[in-house]
């Protein structure tokens, strides 16, 4: 009998989640990919919390190195190919990609925010 009941509030429950989720138009798949966007934030913020100070380091490196060699001349960053690259027009604007890339920050909003909630837990933790 109480085994009888125990199916009949997990299938309650489960229909009531289910109905929920289809309220906010949210489906399994979407699900999945906050769940990942969740994970990878949390690796991050793991590995952040240990090597920090070599990232940064090795950041700054490589952007001085890049800067003095190109102001000697001996490497030539091609910018528009950069842009190219990143998926903008060659002749994009800082202004024009900063509105892209909010554009895209808030149609993903809640995978970005699971991604940074996952990465402050994982360096929390880390």
């Amino acid at each position: 009998m109480e085994l009888n009941n125990l199916k009949k509030l997990i299938s309650n429950v489960k229909l009531s989640v289910e109905n929920f989720w289809s309220k906010l138009n949210i489906t399994s798949s979407d699900i999945i990919r906050f769940v990942s966007c969740f994970g990878i934030g949390f690796l991050i913020g793991l590995f952040l919390k240990r090597y920090i100070k070599y990232f940064i380091l090795f950041l700054l490196c490589a952007v001085l190195l890049l800067a003095v060699l190109q102001y000697f001349n001996i490497i030539n960053i091609n910018y528009e190919q950069i842009k190219l690259l990143l998926g903008f027009s060659k002749t994009a604007t800082i202004e024009s990609i900063i509105q892209t890339v909010l554009v895209d920050i808030r149609e993903h909003s809640i995978a970005i925010a699971c991604g940074i909630l996952g990465c402050l837990l994982g360096f929390k933790l880390g």
